[in-house]
């Protein structure tokens, strides 16, 4: 099959077809709900890269703009839900992780029918996907894995499309989907953004008009979060917590007395000896100070409203530089 083809069904096909996905999601679904499974809403109140839920639901705007450790937009998008419904945001949240598997669910089939692999073989391999306990899991667990999972393979779609036959719709539509990767996560980078322009920007030479005014409006958001943190903060960055990670990877794998011992001679910092993301106020006390910042909770309360840590605190800017 060509892949022009593919791309231009009859509507009815289309629509018998995203029919059966929806009876086999809606079966599945149905028998993981009389095993026991339920959506799992604990992660709110623990996950490392959340802002306290009171601030989430009284101090929103303000939170998420002087939220450095994380991109903002999944924090946005929790505070949203607990707006709307403070009490009971559950059920909220266990719907838009229902109807972003099925997403998911769609995509995937549809990307393996893009390569030419068989309807039936594409309908079995998707189905199993849906149907295996790790998707499962991630799709009841109030964690940003899921929503990623359906944007990256959403932008796998686009580009194939985007390469096929390019329009503005399209082109828009990849761009949009690679400023909510970076809203989301750090590791979707600036440069990520970049490296995926210069590369349509190669291979859509007669189009290059087009994919500059496609990819502008989400270059400027996304460098518009950069510079925030640069004014704000010094750090470049869409998220500060790289010196911690990098020293997860190296320093922490000494053993603690050895690593006592570099400390003693001056090799290694003193909060070397320091668990990472441990509560601030484990960390020598020029870390615990707020400055101009002692206004905003966000940036200068030690612990959450339960108890938990605030690993937004203003110190551990200084402490991932260390």
């Amino acid at each position: 099959m060509k892949l022009s083809e593919y791309l231009s069904p009859d509507r009815f096909s289309r629509t018998a077809l995203v029919g059966v996905l929806a009876a086999l999601f809606v079966a599945i679904h149905g028998l993981a709900y009389a095993a026991g499974i339920r959506f799992d809403a604990s992660p709110l109140e623990y996950a490392l890269q959340y802002l306290d839920v009171a601030w989430l639901q009284n101090d929103l705007l303000r939170s998420c703009f002087y939220l450095h450790s994380q991109p903002p937009l999944f924090n946005l998008f929790l505070g949203g839900v607990l707006k709307i419904a403070s009490q009971n945001p559950a059920p909220w949240f266990e719907v838009f992780f229902l109807f972003t598997g099925f997403a998911l669910y769609v995509m995937l089939f549809a990307l393996m029918r893009m390569f030419a692999i068989s309807r039936s073989l594409a309908l079995v391999v998707s189905t199993l996907f849906i149907a295996s306990p790790p998707f499962l899991l991630y799709e009841h667990w109030l964690f940003y894995t899921l929503p990623i999972a359906t944007l990256v393979t959403a932008l796998c779609l686009l580009f194939a499309k985007i390469v096929a036959r390019p329009r503005p719709w399209m082109l828009a539509g990849f761009f949009t989907v690679l400023l909510l990767l970076a809203g989301i996560r750090s590791l979707y980078h600036l440069l990520y953004y970049l490296l995926l322009l210069a590369v349509l920007l190669v291979i859509l030479r007669a189009h290059r008009r087009t994919v500059l005014a496609a990819a502008l409006l989400p270059f400027m958001l996304i460098f518009g979060l950069y510079a925030k943190n640069a004014l704000v903060f010094g750090k470049f960055t869409a998220s500060t917590w790289l010196g911690m990670s990098a020293w997860t990877m190296t320093a922490r794998n000494i053993p603690l007395p050895e690593r006592l011992a570099l400390i003693d001679e001056g090799v290694l910092s003193e909060i070397s000896a320091v668990e990472r993301f441990s509560a601030i106020s484990e960390y020598p006390p020029r870390f615990r100070e707020c400055g101009h910042f002692s206004h905003i909770p966000a940036l200068c309360e030690p612990l959450k409203s339960d108890g938990g840590r605030n690993l937004n605190h203003i110190g551990y800017i200084g402490i991932s530089d260390v």
